[in-house]
C-alpha cells in the first residue's frame, strides 16, 4: 500500500466515524449524534476490530494490533490527534494537517469535494438506513467512491468504498455493530493521568516507530 493510499484510508476512517462528510448544498447535514459501538475495518492488506466512541468533534478508537493495545483520540476542538499506548503508559500528539512535505497526502476530510446520490432505504442488521452513493475527489486529484449506509440519526453504519491514487486501487470496508446512542464518558477523550508525552518523528501525520535494530 502506498503512502498516499494509506493517507486516504485514514481520511475515510475520520469521515466515517465523525460524520464529517460534507453534504451537497441541497442536502441536510447529518445529525451530530453521540454514540459508542464495536467496529470492523477491512482492506485487502489488513483487518481491524475494536471499540469506537464518538461525541461532537471527538472520536476514540480502541484496538489491538500485533498484540499491542492502541488507542487513538481525535480532538477537532484542539486540532490534534492523540495516540495512546497503554502498555507503555505513553502518548503522542499529532497536529491536524501535519504531513511529510516530500509526499503530501490529503488526509483531512475538508480537502475532499463530495458528490452524494441517494439510492434508497435499506434495512441493515435490523436497523433502518438510507443507502447513498458517494464520490470523493481530493485536492490532489485522487478519488474514492462507493456506498454509505446512514441511520435516521445521521450515523454512518456501514461503508464499502474503492480508493484510487497514483495507479493503485484498493477496497475498504467498515461497519458498526452493537450501536448504543448517548454521550460517552468525557474522560475517554482525554490523556489519562500519569502518561508520558513521547516526542518522535512524523511522516504525513503518522508517528514513525523506531525499529529494534
Amino acid at each position: 500500500m502506498s503512502l498516499r493510499m494509506f493517507g486516504q484510508v485514514i481520511a475515510f476512517a475520520i469521515c466515517f466515524s465523525l460524520g464529517s462528510l460534507a453534504s451537497p448544498p441541497a442536502q441536510a447535514q447529518p445529525a451530530a449524534v453521540a454514540y459508542s459501538a464495536d467496529f470492523t475495518f477491512e482492506t485487502a492488506d489488513m483487518a481491524q476490530t475494536g471499540k469506537i466512541y464518538v461525541s461532537a468533534g471527538k472520536e476514540r478508537r480502541e484496538s489491538v494490533m500485533e498484540g499491542m493495545t492502541l488507542i487513538t483520540i481525535r480532538r477537532d476542538d484542539l486540532g490534534k490527534t492523540l495516540v495512546l499506548m497503554p502498555d507503555e503508559q505513553m502518548y503522542m500528539e499529532i497536529d491536524a494537517g501535519q504531513q511529510d512535505s516530500s509526499d503530501m497526502v490529503a488526509t483531512n476530510p475538508a480537502d475532499y469535494g463530495v458528490e452524494m446520490t441517494e439510492v434508497g432505504p435499506e434495512l441493515l442488521d435490523g436497523v433502518e438506513t438510507v443507502k447513498q452513493k458517494v464520490i470523493m475527489t481530493s485536492s490532489d486529484g485522487s478519488k474514492m467512491g462507493g456506498f454509505w449506509w446512514n441511520t435516521t440519526e445521521g450515523i454512518t453504519l456501514k461503508m464499502d468504498m474503492i480508493a484510487m491514487a497514483e495507479g493503485d486501487k484498493m477496497r475498504l470496508k467498515q461497519q458498526l455493530s452493537n450501536l448504543v446512542l448517548g454521550e460517552p464518558e468525557p474522560s475517554l477523550f482525554e490523556v489519562p493521568a500519569g502518561y508520558q508525552n513521547m516526542s518522535m518523528g512524523f511522516g504525513m501525520g503518522i508517528p514513525s516507530i523506531p525499529s529494534d535494530d
